[in-house]
């Protein structure tokens, strides 16, 4: 298994190892809205001589017809402060309100990372499938497949 599969693997192992050692994060994780129903890691970027991850934030919005809204964050790796920096937010307009996602998925295809994510809707009945490529340039590219 490649380094960045072990990174995917673990880093949720980590983080919970992590929140019953550290009440701050544990509260951090109470403090997140509920309707924040997906947050979840992974991808590697690199720009000069920085470098990071990718964050996809899912929101539910709605009550009876539920929809998502989507983001994709920065999410840069400060070694000199060993801590990581949220670089940029920006917010996926493609599904924005529009589609209801079920399931998503960081995928290494060669040297770049996609972001699967797996949605449908009520009106009219539909099924997308949106392939994210995000660049280190705070860019993503997107392609849909809609059934």
């Amino acid at each position: 298994m490649k380094i960045a599969g072990w990174f995917l693997l673990l880093l949720p192992c980590a983080l919970l190892a992590q929140s019953r050692e550290d009440p701050q994060l544990a509260a951090k994780a109470e403090a997140l809205p509920p309707q924040i129903e997906t947050v979840a890691s992974g991808g590697y970027w690199t720009r000069d001589k920085q470098e990071g991850s990718f964050r996809l934030v899912i929101q539910l919005v709605g009550w009876e017809e539920l929809s998502s809204r989507a983001f994709l964050q920065w999410i840069r790796m400060d070694h000199d402060r060993q801590e990581s920096i949220i670089e940029r937010t920006v917010p996926i307009k493609e599904i924005d309100g529009r589609w209801r996602v079920v399931s998503q998925k960081f995928v290494l295809r060669g040297k770049r990372w996609d972001i699967v994510i797996a949605a449908e809707r009520r009106v009219p009945e539909a099924k997308a499938t949106f392939t994210i490529t995000p660049a280190a340039d705070f860019s993503y590219t997107i392609t849909t497949s809609e059934k």
